[in-house]
C-alpha cells in the first residue's frame, strides 16, 4: 500500500480521543500491515498520550508529526484539533488518506492507491435533508452558498500530493479559522470544508462510501444499509441512536486506558465489526428496518422492535465489558 494513512488527535486524560485512535489503527494494523500510519498532533498532547498510554505510540505509528499551534489558537480544544486537521497538508507529504479517529477498518485500504483523483470524500445528504448541516450553515451565512450543491463529509478525505490539493488544504484552513473565531464561532470544520470547495470550483469528487460508511447523519439515511458486507471503514459517531456507536461504547476506551488493547471482547469486535451495526445483515432484514422505521418516525408504532433489540444488544454488550 503506497497511500499514507493520517489520523489527527487532540487529547488528555479528560477524554477518549486517544483511546479511540488506538482502537482505530489497531484496526487498521489487522487488515493493512504494510500501512504507513502517521499522526499528526500537538505538542501538549504528545507529552500527555505517552505519559499515560498502555499502547507504544512509536509501535502503533510510523510516524508522530508534532506541531506548535500558535498561542491565540491553543486555547479552545477543538480549534486546536481542527487547526491540525484543516492543515494536514503542510505537515505530511506524498499521497494520503486522512481518517477520523471515530471509526472501525473492516478491510484491506490497498485499493485507494489506484483511485483516479486528486481530493474526494464521501457525500452526505444534499444539505437542505441534513437538519445537522443546515443549521450550521445558516449559523455562519453560507446556507446558499451549500444548499444545491453536493455535501461531501470530511470523516474519511483522500488527498494526492498535487499542487490542487495543497491549495484547497490552504483554502480549508483560511475558511476555518475565519469562521471558528469572531461573531461566527464555527468550531467544527465540515461546513467550511464544503465552503473551499465550492468556492474552488469543487475540486473534491466522490469517494466510494466503503471507505467512509455511516449509516445516517442528521435524521436521514446516507450510507446505503445492503452495501454494509463492502464498507471497509465504520465511522461509529456518525451513526444514528441504534447504529455503530453501540461499538464504541465508553466502557470499551475504558479497558483500553486501564490494560492496553489486549483483550478478548475488543478482539472479538475488531474481527466482527460489521456484526454489531444492525442484529442482523440480510437485504430483507434492512428492508423491514426500513419499513419499521419509517413507521416508528411517522408515529405509526408505538414504539419501534428494532430500536428495542438493539437496545437489548447493548445492554448484553455492557455486561460483558463491564464483566471483562
Amino acid at each position: 500500500m503506497q497511500t499514507k494513512i493520517v489520523y489527527s488527535i487532540i487529547s488528555d486524560e479528560t477524554d477518549y480521543y486517544l483511546e479511540a485512535v488506538i482502537f482505530s489503527v489497531t484496526s487498521l494494523r489487522k487488515y493493512n500491515h504494510d500501512a504507513v500510519v502517521v499522526l499528526v498532533t500537538d505538542t501538549e498532547t504528545d507529552m500527555n498520550m505517552r505519559g499515560r498510554s498502555k499502547v507504544s505510540i512509536d509501535e502503533l505509528f510510523n510516524q508522530v508529526k508534532v506541531v506548535d499551534i500558535p498561542v491565540e489558537y491553543a486555547v479552545d480544544r477543538m480549534i486546536r484539533s481542527r487547526y491540525l486537521k484543516t492543515n494536514l497538508r503542510s505537515y505530511v507529504d506524498g499521497d494520503f488518506l486522512y481518517i477520523d479517529a471515530d471509526t472501525v477498518i473492516c478491510g484491506s485500504l490497498a485499493g485507494i492507491d489506484f483511485f483516479d483523483a486528486e481530493l474526494a470524500s464521501v457525500d452526505e445528504n444534499i444539505i437542505p435533508e441534513n437538519k445537522l448541516a443546515t443549521n450550521r450553515a445558516k449559523q455562519v451565512n453560507l446556507y446558499n452558498y451549500l444548499e444545491k450543491h453536493p455535501y461531501r463529509n470530511s470523516g474519511v478525505i483522500f488527498s494526492r500530493d498535487t499542487d490542487l490539493s495543497r491549495e484547497f488544504f490552504a483554502e480549508w484552513h483560511k475558511n476555518y479559522l475565519e469562521y471558528a473565531s469572531g461573531n461566527y464561532n464555527l468550531k467544527t470544520d465540515q461546513t467550511t470544508f464544503n465552503f473551499s470547495n465550492i468556492k474552488l470550483n469543487f475540486p473534491i469528487k466522490a469517494l466510494n462510501y466503503k471507505y467512509n460508511y455511516f449509516l445516517w447523519r442528521g435524521g436521514k439515511r446516507c450510507c446505503p444499509p445492503e452495501l454494509l458486507d463492502e464498507a471497509l471503514i465504520l465511522h461509529y459517531f456518525n451513526g444514528n441512536k441504534y447504529a455503530l456507536r453501540y461499538i464504541a461504547d465508553k466502557s470499551i476506551f475504558k479497558i483500553i486506558r486501564k490494560q492496553g488493547i489486549d483483550n478478548s471482547l475488543i478482539n472479538c469486535i475488531l474481527d466482527y465489526p460489521r456484526l454489531l451495526v444492525f442484529p442482523g445483515e440480510s437485504r430483507l432484514w434492512y428492508r423491514e428496518l426500513d419499513r419499521l422505521n419509517d413507521l416508528y418516525l411517522k408515529g405509526g408504532l408505538f414504539y419501534n422492535p428494532v430500536r428495542a433489540l438493539a437496545k437489548i444488544m447493548c445492554f448484553i454488550c455492557a455486561k460483558k465489558i463491564k464483566n471483562a
